[in-house]
């Protein structure tokens, strides 16, 4: 179960940040904007996406309901992007209702898509979303093997934020495994970048998940400290 919350929160970390680390826009601003917006065409199909993607926690019905029209349009448009996208947002749905196995089919679905039409963002995101499937599976090795490929990828892409939430899952693998130094250093680079941008949600999640790893080694002192850290981060950005 911790395995789950704690790529729950690197998950949903995505949901906040654009890869500039800007904040995305509210599932109310983008509702507007596809009310605004009835044409068929690709347009219409990223809004669809993003909408997918900012309910698939909160609103999971909502969320395939716009991914699946996604997708649909894709296929009417020849569209492979949106396609690849549809995919992962359907699967991001289905993850987020505990629904493993339809998640990964879909994901990796996805993932076929975007190695066939070259469409490296979505491959890298598809890999990593894969990575962390398994981990909810409790298949840890099969995990880190995609969340290692992913994080490549985003490196290539000069991709910190995704790779920085791509290294949070690791560490949650590798804490499952009890590889307890490597879940350290994977969870220690995320913080770095997260104070590199004081995105204090973002210090507050590792800090915890720091904890969860002393706690584990027994090191019960330090792992109250981080999570002491982690209560109070949270107390200062009204996150209950």
């Amino acid at each position: 179960m911790r395995t789950f919350g704690c790529s729950l929160i690197a998950m949903l970390l995505l949901a906040f940040l654009q890869s500039s680390g800007q904040p995305n826009p509210t599932p109310e601003k983008l509702e507007e904007r596809l009310a605004a917006h009835p044409q068929r065409d690709t347009v219409r199909v990223q809004l669809l996406n993003q909408i997918a993607f900012a309910n698939y926690y909160s609103k999971p019905l909502r969320s395939l309901q716009c991914a699946f029209e996604a997708r649909n349009l894709s296929d009417s448009l020849s569209y492979p992007g949106g396609e690849a996208e549809s995919y992962r947002q359907i699967g991001l749905a289905y993850w987020a209702q505990s629904d493993m196995a339809t998640a990964l089919n879909y994901f990796l679905t996805g993932l076929r898509i975007a190695e066939e039409k070259n469409l490296k963002q979505v491959e890298a995101d598809l890999t990593a979303n894969i990575g962390t499937t398994y981990n909810g599976l409790g298949v840890h090795q099969e995990a880190l093997s995609f969340l290692k490929r992913s994080r490549a990828m985003q490196q290539r892409l000069k991709n910190e934020w995704r790779e920085a939430a791509v290294l949070n899952n690791m560490g949650d693998a590798y804490l499952a495994l009890r590889k307890y130094d490597s879940a350290i250093v994977a969870y220690s680079f995320a913080l770095s970048k997260s104070e590199e941008q004081n995105y204090l949600l973002g210090i507050s999640t590792n800090q915890r998940n720091i904890g969860n790893v002393l706690e584990q080694q027994g090191l019960y002192d330090s792992a109250l400290s981080k999570y002491n850290k982690c209560i109070d981060l949270s107390a200062q950005t009204n996150d209950n």
